[in-house]
This record gives C-alpha cells, sequence and structure tokens, in this order.
C-alpha cells in the first residue's frame, strides 16, 4: 500500500535528505497549506494518509481539513491525523479516519549547557512516547483491517518522572546535571491566568507554552487506558 506522509520533512527544507529520497517512492512540495493543486496530485493513488504537520494553528487545523478533502476527492478512506492534544478532550474525527494522539514534550535536559529542568519537585511521572515507536504504531493503525472505520488510540513508550529521566542520561553519558525547577504548578496556574486576561485571543502564541507543564504536572494528560499493545508489525 502506498502511503502519503504529508509534512515528512517540517516547514523550511526544500528537499528532503538523500537517505530519506532514497526511502520515499516520490516526493511533492507544496508552497503552503493552501496549495490545493499540489495537494490534489500528492493524494494519487494512495492507499492511506499520515499527517505530520507541525504544531502550527493554520496547519493542524486548515492544513488537515484540507489534506481530508483532498483524499476524500481521491477516495482515500484511511487518515491518520497529527492531534497534540488530550485524547480525552480533542474533538473525535469523522468515522472514516484513524487517529493517533501524543503529546509533544518540552526540552526537559540540555545536553550543551548540562542543565537539566523540571517543574514542582519533579517527581511526576509523565508518559513519553519516541519517534520511532509513534511511527511504527501509526503504520501498525493504519494497516489494521478495520482502519478505515475509524479508531482513536493513545499510546506511549514508557512513563518515568523528569528526575527519573535525568539520572539514566547521567549514568548512560557519565556527566552530572545541574537540577533546576523552573517553579511550582501553581506558579505555572498564575502565569497562564495572567497571560490569558491581558494578551488576545489571537495572541495565543506567546503563552501557550504555559499550557503544555502545567498540564502534563496536574495529570489531565495522562490516558487512563493506553492503548499500546504491540501488534504484529511492532518489534
Amino acid at each position: 500500500m502506498l502511503v502519503l506522509i504529508a509534512g515528512i520533512i517540517g516547514i523550511n527544507p526544500d528537499k528532503p535528505s538523500e537517505d530519506l529520497s532514497a526511502a520515499l517512492e516520490g516526493f511533492v512540495k507544496m508552497t503552503d497549506a493552501y496549495d490545493l493543486a499540489v495537494l490534489q496530485k500528492a493524494v494519487e493513488r494512495v492507499g492511506a494518509l499520515i499527517c505530520a504537520f507541525p504544531a502550527h494553528p493554520e496547519a493542524v487545523v486548515e492544513g488537515q481539513l484540507l489534506l481530508r478533502r483532498a483524499g476524500e476527492r481521491a477516495g482515500v478512506k484511511t487518515h491518520g491525523s497529527a492531534r497534540p492534544s488530550s485524547p480525552s478532550t480533542a474533538l473525535r474525527a469523522p468515522p472514516w479516519s484513524g487517529e493517533l494522539a501524543h503529546l509533544d514534550r518540552p526540552k526537559i535536559i540540555d545536553a550543551m549547557s548540562r542543565v537539566a529542568r523540571y517543574l514542582s519537585d519533579g517527581t511526576k511521572g509523565l508518559l513519553w512516547t519516541s519517534a520511532d515507536d509513534l511511527a511504527a504504531y501509526t503504520i501498525e493503525a493504519g494497516s489494521e483491517p478495520g482502519a478505515a472505520d475509524g479508531a482513536r488510540y493513545g499510546v506511549q513508550s514508557f512513563p518515568t518522572s523528569p528526575l527519573e529521566m535525568m539520572e539514566t542520561y547521567e549514568r548512560g553519558r557519565g556527566v552530572r546535571l545541574e537540577r533546576q525547577s523552573l517553579g511550582s504548578l501553581s506558579e505555572v496556574e498564575d502565569m497562564l491566568a495572567q497571560a490569558r486576561a491581558s494578551t488576545p485571543p489571537s495572541g495565543h502564541p506567546e503563552y501557550i507554552w504555559l499550557t503544555y507543564p502545567k498540564y502534563m504536572v496536574n495529570g489531565t494528560w495522562d490516558y487512563e487506558t493506553p492503548g499500546c499493545e504491540p501488534g504484529p508489525g511492532i518489534k
């Protein structure tokens, strides 16, 4: 089955790397999310769509809708959506679409300065998903017999706290990291409330980063039942 991965090289690069090019059957470049002619050409002959657009509002919302509509016109039934949000609160996709939810994680370890940053006391267990595992789960979900009927997946590679992650890093690299707490959860919540009160909705990119540590640490983004049992295509 031919699979289209939209956004595979990110926002800025003009073309994929040599290694990536060797693994692709073809590549088309869009000028922006509204390049409908190129978008329609990209979905020809594909059996499934996987959206790897970056977490930018225009790309995630309008870009994905245009991709879905192009897929509909081409008869594509399986669509893996990019949705960096809580699976319990996000809107459910149409029944013909498969979704794979994941959470972007802020950078905790700065290897250059050897500083490790965390919120609160760093003991709250967080859910982590590696890029390789996310790719494997996406392919597995899109290859299932009932993929076109729609499904929702909350996956993870492993749970661990920031402090445990730092200790593992130190043992593996043979270095010592400086611990740096970024403040308590209540302090982050106060900063977020002040930013929302003083910034119009159109300016949300200026403070949205404050929501990530808030919802990760208070447990809002924890999966109640991670649907990540290994399938036949996952090692």
